[in-house]
């Protein structure tokens, strides 16, 4: 069921502020705001949220680069699609789909950032040992071999995470695992695991620290 709800965050200087559609689990905007802060947005690219739910990431990132990307989200629940519609003021085009099949033709994104269901609220973790594998590897199809292309998942269930790792039959197309870092999600310790093409040279200097991490208030 769909309800009015009033968040903010901090976007740079500026602050966040809107009335939104809300679902059953909502990811609140200072923690897309994070994860966004991993891809590369530059003017003229393609952002893909497949799983969008109420479309947090896409309407933050449109906000923030107005006129300067295009954001394209999906979910595959009717609902869902209605949310991110209304919150998203019909800049982002949305398309009700099946994340593991995406209707895209290969090589036409830049950057794909979304929030995987966690099996509590939304899904199963049966269903995620299924799902998670599958949406990186259609990141891996529908996401350009550039310098800046980047792939951003975030998730709590950390043994259905441990699935995106490369080995033992699974090939996520030219993606690998850059890195890493754990965030505090409304008391859960999630992952969020940031790709990019194997092709792409990386240089001392672009790794991030180890051990990293980032906490936003339950």
């Amino acid at each position: 069921r769909e309800s009015g709800g009033r968040t903010k965050t901090s976007r740079s200087s500026k602050s966040y502020v809107g009335e939104r559609a809300l679902g059953v689990a909502n990811l609140k905007p200072s923690i897309a705001y994070g994860m966004l802060q991993h891809a590369v947005l530059s003017p003229g690219c393609v952002l893909l949220d497949p799983l969008a739910g109420s479309g947090t990431i896409v309407e933050l990132a449109e906000a923030e680069r107005h006129a300067q990307i295009f954001c394209l989200a999906g979910d595959c629940d009717e609902a869902a699609c209605r949310r991110t519609w209304k919150n998203g003021g019909g800049r982002v085009d949305v398309v009700q789909w099946d994340a593991m099949n995406l209707p895209l033709r290969p090589g036409c994104i830049d950057s794909l950032v979304t929030d995987l269901p966690f099996g509590k609220r939304c899904g199963t973790h049966a269903k995620n040992i299924q799902l998670y594998p599958a949406v990186l590897a259609e990141a891996g199809r529908v996401l350009r071999s550039t310098k800046c292309s980047r792939v951003v998942l975030l998730s709590a269930d950390r043994s259905a995470m441990a699935k995106l790792t490369p080995g033992r039959g699974r090939q996520f197309g030219k993606l690998r695992k850059h890195h890493e870092f754990m965030i505090n999600v409304g008391g859960l310790q999630a992952s969020t695991m940031v790709f990019r093409h194997t092709n792409e040279q990386i240089s001392n200097a672009e790794q991030p620290g180890s051990g990293s991490s980032q906490s936003s208030s339950s």
